[in-house]
């Protein structure tokens, strides 16, 4: 009788918990580090230039957040942003409109929602993660 079947399910069950246990831990310090630089992040409003729907969607919380990239103009420099925009908040980002935001102490082309109808895209999450610890 071969114990290599054995011996390998095992090794391969190990290396999966082990992912887990380390794509979880990842993912916290993930969190800590994006709501870190959100507390740090400076107020300020940002007239809407322009706004394109992308190809992401968010579901949370029983909400549907399309995924939209904006131009943004924030104190005089046209920004980029990726959000998901919640239902309500869809009628809020016509050209001219000016929107609450939040700027990124560390990177002044980060630019959170400052209102709850609207959440920074993972693509934008994924810009600030490489200096999470």
């Amino acid at each position: 009788m071969s114990l290599s079947g054995p011996v390998w399910t095992i090794a391969a069950l190990v290396a999966l918990v082990a992912f887990v246990v380390y794509a979880a831990r990842r993912g916290e310090a993930m969190e800590r580090e994006r709501k870190a630089r959100l507390s740090r992040a400076r107020r300020a409003s940002a007239t809407v230039l322009s706004t394109k729907q992308s190809s992401g969607a968010l579901r949370y919380g029983g909400r549907h957040g399309p995924e939209v990239i904006l131009e943004l103009l924030v104190d005089g420099r046209a920004v980029t942003a990726r959000w998901y925009v919640f239902e309500l908040g869809l009628a809020r980002i016509v050209d001219g409109a000016t929107v609450a935001v939040r700027v990124d102490a560390d990177d002044r082309d980060i630019v959170y929602p400052a209102e709850d109808w609207a959440e920074l895209s993972l693509s934008q999450r994924h810009a600030i993660q490489p200096r999470a610890r």
